[in-house]
């Protein structure tokens, strides 16, 4: 996507919504430092029928959601999401939303409401470090559309890195060196489709190829690779005679190459990082 997404300090709203809680039978168990929640692992692009938004195994567009201590943290978030809080020029249209609600705001004096902090990004570096919780965001390369970002989350010694929209980038291999859990964008493609529509190969310079995760996988060594933003180009949601690629596909490809822990994202998919990373799939 041309604009990355960065939203933080929800904490105050979001805690009742919580993705870990102590059941009766883990009292006992240590809270994991950091829980990493998929709301959408897909594309922009529209998939109807196959991947109609109607359960919790359908895809929504690419939206991950990160609780950190007390932080709880949006980056990359889908459609019906309208704030883009990361591209420079995020302060004045913060104050602007502001500005445009506030009559809404000042009728609900007794309901709770989000205080909008915009952090801007025009260079590598920190933009976020509060309460323990540091992000750091960093430039990938995703061709023309500028600034394309990646972020590394780290908390008590936990870390995370989502890769953002890129192709194989050297940013995303340096900034996720020996985290816990590597999110990383992938896009395959039928042969076919690129040979009976040309154009579309434009698409898939932009993003990253199973084998070049592997690749990032395989130098990056995380406890835990997993895919998000999956984009399986074929039929039906390019309009072409042949068959995307399976999961199962892109896993085989990037075995080729990795041979660590590998997981490939479904909305509402989980991971408890502490000592280890442990995955929550969804019913």
């Amino acid at each position: 996507m041309m604009w990355k997404k960065f939203a933080a300090g929800f904490a105050g709203v979001c805690a009742g919504a919580g993705v870990w809680c102590a059941s009766a039978g883990a009292q006992n168990q240590k809270a994991p430092d950091i829980v990493v929640t998929l709301l959408g692992t897909g594309s922009p692009i529209p998939e109807p029928g196959r991947l109609a938004a109607v359960g919790p195994h359908d895809r929504m567009n690419a939206m991950t959601l990160v609780r950190a201590g007390q932080d709880v943290l949006l980056f990359d978030a889908g459609r019906g999401v309208v704030e883009r809080l990361s591209q420079t020029g995020v302060k004045e249209l913060v104050e602007n939303l502001v500005r445009a609600y506030a009559p809404d705001v000042s009728a609900r004096p007794d309901q709770p409401h989000i205080d909008l902090v915009g952090h801007e990004f025009d260079k590598d570096g920190v933009v976020f470090d509060r309460n323990g919780v540091k992000v750091t965001a960093f430039t990938v390369d995703h061709g023309p559309a500028k600034p394309a970002v990646g972020y590394r989350i780290e908390f008590n010694g936990r870390s995370v890195l989502i890769s953002g929209d890129t192709r194989l980038n050297q940013n995303v291999i340096k900034y996720g060196a020996g985290v816990d859990l590597l999110l990383h964008e992938v896009l395959a493609v039928n042969p076919a489709v690129l040979q009976k529509v040309p154009k579309l190969m434009a698409i898939f310079n932009l993003h990253t190829s199973p084998a070049q995760c592997g690749e990032v996988f395989a130098q990056d060594k995380p406890k835990l690779a997993a895919f998000t933003h999956i984009v399986l180009m074929g039929a039906p949601a390019f309009g072409v005679p042949f068959p995307a690629p399976t999961v199962q596909d892109i896993i085989d490809e990037t075995r080729k190459v990795y041979h660590g822990p590998l997981e490939s994202g479904v909305d509402l998919m989980s991971f408890e990082i502490g000592d280890t990373v442990a995955v929550n799939r969804p019913m």
